[in-house]
């Protein structure tokens, strides 16, 4: 679905680089995105003539060794975004969870 010009959606493909997938999606839609299926966490912005693209991945906030990947340590970030939208546009404010601790505001917060 589609907010004040932001796609937010799950996703369905994925690339190595982190910030590559989200410019994925956000150039199969057309426009700015955010998406969850790489649990990464990650904030890239493009220029072109038709203005700013923004793509972000959302991170997650499962267990980063799930015992079903038997020992591999899959590229996964625990946190989450703040999305602040404003007349005429919007942003995004990634928080990273570290050791089940977040610092927003110059306050840290745990689980």
């Amino acid at each position: 679905y589609r907010v004040e010009g932001l796609w937010f959606f799950h996703g369905d493909s994925i690339r190595q680089a982190c910030g590559a997938t989200a410019l994925t999606h956000a150039g199969k839609v057309g426009g700015s995105v955010i998406v969850g299926h790489s649990h990464r966490l990650g904030v890239v912005r493009e220029t072109t003539w038709r203005g700013e693209t923004l793509g972000a991945e959302n991170g997650c906030l499962c267990i980063l060794r799930p015992p079903y990947l038997q020992g591999a340590r899959p590229n996964w970030q625990q946190g989450f975004s703040l999305i602040t939208f404003y007349r005429g546009g919007f942003d995004i404010e990634q928080l990273s969870i570290r050791s089940g601790k977040a610092l927003y505001n110059g306050f840290v917060y745990e689980a």
